[in-house]
């Protein structure tokens, strides 16, 4: 039976492989000692602030960040310890069975881990990666839904705005990602463009390369005047015919 174009029969399924998901992570998060389960929730609370510390365009991506550094395992480490194995000594965790609680939520299938080299011969630093039970084993313990809730959709930015307004003004030609700024006092940095270009491709509002452009239907679509970021350029703004090509500088508006 079809009900707005779904299939019950599928809705269904979907809600009885969650249920099942989350009775078994449910499980396992139970058989955990009380100190894994501080070290699994550790590692979850610096996975999530690394999280929010990368949701802006062009940083590092999630195959590199999501590792996060423990430091060696055993001896202190004469550079510094790593985010995790700080946050455990500060909570008095840090032993000599450190590495083997690690492993056991490894063995779960929890986390992974990866040992690096360090400058110093014969010490390695131990990197830990939540895989997604993982998460959502935290997430149990911490009394939460195992579904992280999906963000609002943020309104536009304005350099996002900038790019959509000048692809409505010519729908039918590719246009240089800086071209908007090309003949304004200021230019924004040119990461920062590239990073709200490649949002509105993967938005399908743009097509491209995230350097050439063309609006899209969608693109066409947005009533950027009405977005509650979206401000005109200033009288006065204009004039100088700059040249875009790797040209950068701070942001008239």
């Amino acid at each position: 039976m079809l009900v707005g174009g779904i299939h019950l029969a599928s809705l269904a399924c979907g809600d009885w492989l969650t249920q099942t998901i989350e009775k078994r992570l449910s499980e396992v998060a139970a058989a955990l000692n009380e100190r894994q389960r501080l070290y699994l929730l550790v590692a979850y609370d610096e996975d999530q602030y690394q999280e929010e510390v990368h949701r802006r365009p062009g940083l590092s991506p999630a195959s590199v960040w999501r590792w996060m550094e423990y430091g060696p395992v055993g001896g202190r480490r004469l550079l510094g310890d790593g985010p995790l194995r700080e946050s455990l000594q500060r909570r008095k965790l840090v032993d000599a069975g450190s590495g083997s609680t690690w492993a056991s939520l490894a063995e779960r299938g929890l986390i992974l881990q990866q040992y690096r080299p360090t400058p110093l011969p014969r010490i390695s630093s131990l990197f830990i990666r939540m895989t997604r039970d993982g998460r959502k084993a935290a997430r149990i313990l911490k009394g939460l839904s195992i579904k992280k809730p999906k963000d609002a959709i943020k309104p536009l930015s304005l350099t996002a705005l900038r790019l959509l307004h000048y692809g409505q003004r010519h729908p039918n030609t590719s246009f240089d990602y800086m071209q908007p700024w090309a003949e304004r006092f200021g230019m924004p940095d040119f990461l920062l463009v590239m990073g709200a270009a490649r949002g509105l491709i993967k938005r399908g509002m743009l097509s491209g390369d995230g350097r050439t452009l063309q609006i899209t239907p969608s693109g066409i679509a947005v009533d950027v005047a009405a977005e509650p970021n979206w401000r005109p350029f200033r009288a006065g703004d204009g004039g100088l015919g700059v040249a875009i090509q790797g040209r950068s500088g701070p942001q008239s508006d």
